[in-house]
């Protein structure tokens, strides 16, 4: 069998390329549009070939799985959710459009939710946690670790526009006239204290409404002004 050409994967059937391995992972992510990556893992399936469906996605971000997971009906979206680590169903379903995501949580036990629940920091966790009714959250939040309840169920009382409904309980936060160096001085405090992955500062307003947040690389670039500042001048880039 002729292997495809290393600079463009053909759209065919997989019958026709033999297994996964004769196409390389960084070529399919590289050459294949989400169309014709959904061709391809549609064929897999029909073929009942899961381990390599498995091989496909590794390369994607949770994100593109989401978008690809959108454009399959119900068996075919269950069954590549199915094939998910515990890690990655986590990450794809925070992705997921709300249609996806609840078609996905109504099939899955209050012990698989809260396995995911467990997976997700304590905000993403909130969300998918406010998307269940009330007598199912119960439910779920008992199926998961009890610090992670904990912490889910604070950020559920608190009103979406706050600081507090927003962010994670875990996370780092700023006055909006804070500059900079103090935003630094602040994440520096929070590792020191034990608080690990931390990715973003969150800028409040006085009564702690949320403003915005900011990557700590940019926080580390920055130069004498307010992570506020960074944050609006972020969002307005192109």
């Amino acid at each position: 069998m002729t292997e495809p050409d290393s600079d463009s994967i053909p759209l065919q059937p997989v019958g026709e390329w033999g297994t996964m391995s004769d196409v390389s992972q960084e070529n399919i992510q590289e050459n294949l549009s989400l169309e014709q990556l959904h061709v391809l893992i549609e064929d897999l399936l029909d073929e009942q070939r899961f381990n390599e469906v498995r091989e496909a996605l590794a390369p994607f971000h949770p994100s593109e799985i989401a978008d690809l997971i959108s454009g399959f009906g119900g068996l075919q979206r269950n069954q590549i959710f199915d094939l998910l680590t515990s890690e990655l169903r986590a990450e794809v379903l925070i992705e997921l459009e709300e249609f996806d995501q609840e078609k996905l949580l109504d099939r899955m036990t209050d012990g698989q939710i809260g396995q995911v629940l467990d997976q997700l920091d304590s905000d993403d966790a909130a969300d998918i946690a406010g998307t269940l009714d009330d007598e199912r959250r119960l439910r779920v939040l008992e199926a998961t670790d009890p610090e992670d309840r904990d912490e889910v169920e604070r950020l559920l009382t608190y009103d979406e526009e706050t600081a507090g409904g927003i962010m994670a309980l875990e996370m780092v936060t700023v006055s909006a006239d804070a500059t900079a160096r103090e935003g630094v001085e602040a994440v520096r405090t929070a590792t020191e204290e034990g608080m690990e992955d931390i990715h973003y500062l969150y800028v409040v307003e006085n009564g702690g409404k949320f403003v915005g947040r900011v990557k700590i690389i940019d926080l580390m670039l920055a130069s004498g002004i307010h992570p506020s500042q960074i944050f609006w001048m972020r969002i307005r880039l192109p």
